[in-house]
């Protein structure tokens, strides 16, 4: 799974390139949205994500459009 993730970050890397756009990476975030059972977590860890070769933070929440989304 984590390189077929990977795989599509660098897809919408080369898109956004080829239509002279950018992806601002001070806006780009993975969040983890654990299941309501903890007895279904997978995995207690994740890989870093790149996007133009710089790591992706991960966060719990962030601003959308004016409104906060949470991983809760």
């Amino acid at each position: 799974m984590e390189g077929l993730i990977q795989y599509l970050i660098n897809v919408l890397a080369d898109c956004a390139t080829n239509t002279d756009m950018l992806c601002n990476i001070d806006k780009t975030v993975c969040m983890i949205l654990p299941p309501k059972d903890k007895r279904k977590v997978v995995t207690p860890t994740f890989p870093s994500f790149k996007l133009d070769n710089v790591d992706l933070k991960y966060v719990s929440e962030f601003k959308y459009l004016g409104h906060f989304i949470t991983n809760e």
